[in-house]
C-alpha cells in the first residue's frame, strides 16, 4: 500500500465482502478446517477472517510491547525453532503462541479463532488512533446495509455507513 488510508480503506473493504458473503455461524478455525471440503464456499472468506485476526493479533502485540515486537516478530520467532523437520504440536499451538506473547492474544485465539464472537472493531481502532463508529438503522445490527466510509475527523479517520449518516 502507498499510504495508511489506502490500506485502512483496503481493510474496510474486506470486512464488506466479509460480512456479504460469510457464513456467520461458522468459527475461522471450522471455516478453514473445512475450506477445502465441507466450507468450500467459504474459503475466501476464511482468508479475509485470518487476515482481519491477524491484524487484530499485530496491533495488541505492538501496544503491549510498545511497538517493539509485532505479529511478524513472533512468526520469525517460531519460524527459527519449528521448521521443515520439527513441527508445532496443533493441541498446543494457542497455548505456545499465548506463552510467547500477552494474555490478550488468548481472548483473541478464543473469541475469533475458536468461536464466532462479533469482533470489536472500535477497542482495536482505539489503539491504533481510529474512531470507529458502527451504525444501526433500528436498533439492529443488519449485516445486508453496510457499507463504509472513511471520514478525516481531525487525525483520526471515522468509518462510517453512509446509508444511517442522517441518523447520527
Amino acid at each position: 500500500y502507498d499510504s495508511e488510508e489506502e490500506f485502512i480503506a483496503s481493510f474496510v473493504g474486506n470486512l464488506m465482502t466479509y460480512d456479504k458473503f460469510a457464513d456467520q455461524n461458522l468459527s475461522l478455525e471450522d471455516m478453514s478446517l473445512g475450506c477445502y471440503g465441507e466450507y468450500s464456499s467459504q474459503m475466501f472468506t476464511a482468508y479475509i477472517k485470518g487476515s482481519t485476526v491477524a491484524l487484530l493479533m499485530d496491533i495488541v502485540l505492538l501496544d503491549k510491547s510498545n511497538g517493539t515486537y509485532g505479529l511478524r516478530d513472533l512468526i520469525l520467532e517460531l519460524s527459527k525453532e519449528y521448521h521443515w523437520n520439527k513441527s508445532f504440536s496443533e493441541k498446543d499451538f494457542y497455548k505456545e503462541i499465548v506463552k510467547r506473547t500477552h494474555p490478550e492474544i488468548d481472548t483473541i485465539i478464543n473469541k475469533y479463532i475458536m468461536k464466532n464472537d462479533p469482533i470489536s472493531y472500535q477497542l482495536y481502532f482505539d489503539k491504533i488512533g481510529y474512531n470507529y463508529i458502527q451504525n444501526y438503522r433500528t436498533g439492529q445490527y443488519e449485516n445486508y446495509v453496510k457499507k463504509w466510509i472513511l471520514i478525516p475527523v481531525g487525525d483520526n479517520v471515522v468509518i462510517q455507513n453512509p446509508d444511517l449518516s442522517d441518523s447520527l
